[in-house]
Parts: C-alpha cells; sequence; structure tokens
C-alpha cells in the first residue's frame, strides 16, 4: 500500500482507467506532456523523456524550459535535477538519449546515443555500461526489482544471463498496444514499486501470461493490472519516492 509519499511519472496519452486506478492506490500522478522534438505516439513517454538513479533525474534543458511544472514537482519530492544540453531527434537512434534498463548496477543500452551526461555520471558512480543492440531497452525490459527481468529482446537477454541476471523471455505481442506501431514493449507497459509490477491494462489478457505470473511469482512480485483493458505501451511507469 503506497501514499502520497510516492510520485508517479506517466506519458499523458495513458489511458484515464489506469490513471484513475493509480490515484485510487494512493500515488500521486503527474502527467508528462508531449516532447514535440520526438515522434508523436511516444512523445510523451517517461522513458524517452528522463533517466532517474540515486536520486537524480535527468532530462533535457529544453523539455524542463517548457514544463517548469515537472521541474516543481520533482524538487518538491527531493530529486536532484540533472539538465542536459542535448536535444533529441524524432528518428532513430537519435531518440533514445535517456532509454536505458538499469538492474543492480548494469545498464543496458545502445550507449553510444545515450546522453551525455548521464554517461558520465553512471561511469563516475560504479555503475557497467553494457551495449546492446536494442536502443529501446527501458520500454523493452519489465525489470522487477534488482533481481529480474522480462523481456522480448535476444540481445538483452543474452547480455542479463550472463550477468547471473534471471531473464524470461518473451514473444513481442500485438497483445501489446501503441499507436501509430505494430505492437508496443513489455516495459513500456509497466512499472515496478515495493514489490509489485503494475501494467497499464490487463496483464491476464497477454498470451504467455502464465509464465509471466510463474516468473514473477519466483521473484515475490505481485502483478497488478490497472484496468480490464487491453495492454497499452505508455513509456513505462516510473514510481519516485519522496526524498525529504
Amino acid at each position: 500500500m503506497s501514499d502520497k509519499s510516492t510520485l508517479v511519472l506517466i506519458g499523458e496519452d495513458a489511458p484515464s482507467s489506469a490513471l484513475k486506478a493509480l490515484a485510487q492506490k494512493g500515488f500521486e500522478v503527474f502527467l508528462l506532456k508531449r516532447d514535440p522534438r520526438l515522434a508523436l505516439p511516444v512523445s510523451s513517454h517517461a522513458d524517452m523523456l528522463l533517466f532517474c538513479t540515486d536520486g537524480k533525474l535527468f532530462l533535457t534543458k529544453e523539455y524542463a524550459d517548457s514544463f517548469p511544472q515537472l521541474t516543481d514537482i520533482l524538487c518538491e519530492y527531493g530529486y536532484e535535477i540533472h539538465l542536459s544540453h542535448n536535444s533529441p531527434k524524432n528518428e532513430y537512434p537519435h531518440d533514445i538519449l535517456f532509454n536505458i534498463a538499469l538492474i543492480k548496477k548494469e545498464v543496458f543500452g545502445n550507449i553510444p546515443y545515450i546522453d551525455s551526461s548521464v554517461k558520465s555520471y553512471l561511469s563516475k558512480s560504479g555503475y557497467t555500461l553494457r551495449s546492446v543492440k536494442q536502443g529501446y531497452a527501458k520500454c523493452s525490459s519489465a525489470i522487477i526489482g534488482d533481481k529480474a527481468l522480462i523481456t522480448a529482446d535476444k540481445t538483452i537477454e543474452t547480455a542479463a544471463r550472463a550477468l547471473g541476471i534471471d531473464v524470461l523471455r518473451i514473444s513481442n505481442s500485438s497483445a501489446i498496444r501503441l499507436n501509430g506501431y505494430d505492437h508496443g514493449f513489455i516495459g513500456g507497459a509497466c512499472g515496478y514499486f515495493d514489490g509489485t509490477l503494475y501494467f497499464c491494462g490487463d496483464i491476464t489478457l497477454h498470451p504467455e501470461y502464465q509464465a509471466i505470473s510463474d516468473f514473477c511469482k519466483r521473484h515475490s512480485t505481485v502483478l497488478c493490472s490497472l484496468s480490464n483493458e487491453p495492454l497499452y505501451d505508455v513509456g513505462s511507469i516510473f514510481f519516485l519516492e519522496k526524498k525529504k
């Protein structure tokens, strides 16, 4: 059970049913507005706009300047804001400045294209950067604490398994929707907080639900469907606990 000491950052395109469910569970829900420099379907996705670790949150200066309400609430929650002067573009791989998967002290992504300030901080702070072919590493990975992850990407699976991380590899599926694309990704449709994996939509509708459920049970993780609608890729659900 959560309270207003936890902030949820989620794209403004998220279904209203999921937003209502998160609010009912006691989270403070904050909608991320679009960044017009990104492709429209993903322009409000948290995993395209932000990266957060160690009480620090990275985003571009231009986005922060255009959206002062975001920096205000992040400061209210005690987060240290780092502004990048890099600028994303709307085509891959120039749109993945912040789209990296972090588990334990390991970071997966298409590292050459990650924001330079993020890379500098991570390198100096004892994280290991692991380059994989999948540039959308965060939205491709449902990360379960520091224990395990679920992904449809073989390069992430291979890199993670080599480090002793438990991985469930599933198939990409049209069961995860994302307007403008054939399908979305499992990580983009969920977010992990305090032993629960919250899904935007109904995880039981996924064709590999039983395998996902069994895997999460093995890692003492509860599945929570935020609505009875099909799963939708909202660009990940970010949970930020208040720091002060």
